[in-house]
């Protein structure tokens, strides 16, 4: 890795600044097939989809938020990524599963459906984490403020409010 005025730069990829070195490992899932790796704090705002069997090229540029992705997560369950970013908003993404993705390249078939499936609005800061579990149908994720929301997987209706913030007496 290195690090430099612009961001860190792991591998071929470039990260934007703001970044500690424990952070960068929360920018990284694998799909739960194991043949993809997901990738987000791009400078360019993008998610990054990476096959394993050709590391060092993204195969697919996801875009959608407005500013650095700073957290991801993948369902065990269904084919969902949910992803978080300075942008305040979080999107899901929906997974084309079961497919040869070296071979349906040719056909324009991608690993991510391109346009996410839900958008997810509420926070009042940057996202700074989000998980996903798909048997409960549900999302969450927190921002700097401390505010975590839940949605519902299935609409992106909000279902609670939990303020974090641990301060005063």
């Amino acid at each position: 890795m290195v690090n430099s005025a612009i961001g860190h730069r792991v591998g071929g990829a470039h990260f934007a600044p703001g970044f500690s070195e424990i952070a960068l490992g929360g920018l990284f899932r694998e799909s739960r097939d194991g043949r993809v790796i997901f990738s987000a704090g791009h400078w360019d705002c993008s998610v990054r989809c990476t096959l394993t069997s050709s590391p060092g090229r993204a195969r697919q540029i996801l875009r959608g938020h407005q500013d650095v992705v700073t957290c991801l997560d993948v369902a065990e369950g269904e084919s969902l990524l949910v992803t978080g970013s300075r942008d305040c908003i979080v999107l899901v993404w929906r997974i084309n599963q079961f497919i040869d993705y070296d071979r349906e390249k040719s056909r324009g078939i991608e690993i991510v459906h391109a346009i996410p499936s839900l958008i997810l609005h509420g926070h009042v800061t940057a996202v700074i984490c989000v998980s996903v579990n798909a048997e409960v149908g549900c999302v969450a994720s927190c921002d700097e403020s401390g505010r975590m929301l839940l949605h519902s997987v299935r609409d992106g209706r909000m279902l609670q409010i939990i303020d974090l913030n641990c301060t005063g007496g």
